[in-house]
């Protein structure tokens, strides 16, 4: 009788933890996001974006990690990865859309879309990584 009543409980506790492995795997595994194929809960200019979060009084807003369109005119392209626009919003390209910066020049028009980092208070600008160009 006892010897049943130990098989039982460890058949549960064994039970149990492979239960907690396989969803600590797939809460530590889980697949990356794709930025371009997610729709944008927001479009506006950098000019109106920036002004959002300089204004805002709980820091970040709630834009942080969130998927935005922003549009705007190309202040500058730093070493091909990087595009400032408007001189309000700094943007990290996606390591596919790098070969497009090479054609990009200052003046130009721009429309993007990627995840917001979140607003650096020092320099006044907000942050874009992973972003995707939706008119090069």
């Amino acid at each position: 009788m006892k010897r049943r009543r130990y098989i039982i409980i460890a058949t549960l506790i064994v039970t149990l933890l492979g239960i907690a492995a396989f969803l600590s795997y797939n809460y530590m595994y889980a697949p990356h996001r794709d930025i371009a194929k997610e729709k944008a809960i927001a479009v506006l200019s950098a000019t109106a974006l920036q002004e959002k979060f300089a204004n805002s009084t709980s820091g970040n807003g709630n834009w942080t990690n969130e998927v935005i369109e922003v549009h705007g005119w190309i202040s500058n392209v730093e070493q091909e990865t990087t595009i400032i626009v408007d001189n309000r919003v700094l943007v990290d390209l996606t390591p596919q859309e790098q070969h497009l910066a090479r054609t990009l020049s200052p003046g130009t028009k721009i429309s993007i879309k990627g995840r917001c980092v979140g607003y650096d208070d020092l320099l006044e600008i907000v942050k874009i990584d992973q972003a995707v160009l939706l008119n090069p």
